[in-house]
Order: structure tokens, then C-alpha cells, then sequence
């Protein structure tokens, strides 16, 4: 009996790692085509709510990856989204 194949899965973008600087510490950060890349505490903070109250959130751009520990979003499509929202607020 032969081996079984195993799949890997093939990257949609090519990815790229850049050192980015902060006021207060270097930290690293990972670049998918220059746009940034933002975990639930991320996401959570730039719409000003909970970790815990994303599941809520209506409309929410789709995660591009799926961890154990969180789902990933392009950060240029939550700050979008993020900017509806408060256009969305002012209007009522």
C-alpha cells in the first residue's frame, strides 16, 4: 500500500515579513500584499468593543484564516468596515 498524499494548502498571496516600529517597542508584523493583518484583539479593539462581542458584530468581512486561537482579518477591510460603521452611527 502506498503512502497517503498529504495536502497542503496552497497560499492565495505571497507573504512577506517587515520589521515595523512603534513610540515604544520594534515588534514584527506580517504583510500579506503591504496590507496588514489583524487577530480578534485587534479587531475588537478598532471597532471599540469586546473580544467577546465580535460574534455579534453584523456584516463583518470574512476571515481570511481560521486558527485555534483566532480567525485573521486584512486590516485594510476592518478599517473600512470600522468606518462605515461610524458613518452608520452619525446618521441615526
Amino acid at each position: 500500500m502506498g503512502q497517503a498524499a498529504t495536502a497542503r494548502p496552497t497560499p492565495l498571496r505571497k507573504h512577506k515579513v517587515e520589521e515595523v516600529w512603534s513610540d515604544r517597542e520594534p515588534r514584527r508584523e506580517l504583510l500579506i500584499d503591504g496590507d496588514g493583518l489583524m487577530g480578534a484583539a485587534e479587531l475588537a479593539e478598532a471597532l471599540g468593543i469586546r473580544v467577546q462581542n465580535i460574534r455579534f458584530v453584523r456584516d463583518l468581512p470574512e476571515a481570511i484564516a481560521h486558527l485555534r486561537s483566532s480567525r485573521i482579518w486584512l486590516a485594510s477591510e476592518i478599517y473600512e468596515f470600522a468606518d462605515q460603521l461610524e458613518r452608520k452611527r452619525r446618521i441615526r
